[in-house]
């Protein structure tokens, strides 16, 4: 438990929403302009493109995905700072060296820039590449140590298996399904700066309601349940974070729903 409180200080004190205020203040930013959160409407546009692109990159190496959590994470934190690019040759650069920084930190394998050279067709040399790791590292203040949605959900995973009564069957389905929310959730603009904990706990929240919506005596909701089993009893969340979690578990929900919708 010491650790996982680390973790959420962490999260909370350097990289995500510090409390309640700033998390409404920047839903109020979205309902003017989603770009506002990070100042840049062009790399909006061409995030998830970015984001596919390290998908396939980590596939292609067979390395984790959870990698592509750190690198986008990297990149839209070092676009808040910078501010818009004048050439997409700057989102491009940047976003190669931001896989190539998550992959050094996160992998046992791995990439040198001369690859990352070739795999820009030699746009960039591994000069450049360097260089804006760098940049990046510099604007980051070596900040690079992000607890990722991937580790919050095993944490808390653990700790419900261990406290309540759950359906053995159902303990394989939920991990695969929270940790495919999870890697959802890193191409998608609403959850930029959402913390990391809300994310591992709304994709376990809407995993349940998949497979077992009803895991508590009576008709008391999952999504309830869960909420109150992280917020109260596993470790001190920071003031409102019942509300972003219920918001971010939403916003899963409403995903779901598009695709089913695209399928029909």
């Amino acid at each position: 438990m010491d650790h996982l409180d680390a973790m959420v200080d962490q999260e909370t004190r350097i990289y995500s929403y510090r409390n309640k205020a700033e998390y409404i203040e920047r839903n109020e930013l979205l309902s003017i302009t989603p770009c506002k959160s990070l100042g840049d409407p062009s790399y909006i546009k061409r995030r998830k493109s970015i984001c596919e692109w390290f998908y396939n990159v980590v596939d292609h190496f067979e390395m984790k995905r959870e990698t592509c959590f750190i690198a986008i994470s990297f990149l839209d934190r070092y676009i808040k700072s910078v501010g818009k690019f004048d050439i997409i040759s700057e989102y491009r650069l940047a976003s190669i060296s931001s896989l190539y920084l998550a992959i050094k930190i996160n992998e046992p394998i791995q990439l040198t820039a001369l690859t990352f050279m070739e795999m820009s067709r030699g746009i960039f040399s591994a000069e450049d590449i360097i260089t804006r790791e760098g940049r990046i590292l510099h604007i980051l203040n070596w900040s690079v140590n992000r607890p990722t949605p991937q580790a919050f959900s095993q944490y808390y995973l653990h700790l419900l298996s261990n406290s309540m009564s759950l359906p053995e069957c159902s303990h394989r389905p939920v991990k695969e399904y929270s940790c495919y929310l999870i890697e959802l959730s890193a191409t998608d603009d609403f959850f930029i700066f959402m913390p990391s904990y809300a994310i591992a706990i709304s994709s376990i929240i809407v995993a349940f309601e998949q497979f077992c919506p009803l895991i508590s005596e009576g008709i008391q909701s999952v999504s309830n349940l869960l909420v109150q089993n992280f917020c109260c009893e596993y470790v001190e969340l920071p003031d409102g974070s019942s509300k972003i979690i219920h918001d971010t578990a939403k916003h899963f929900r409403s995903i779901l729903l598009d695709q089913a919708s695209k399928i029909k």
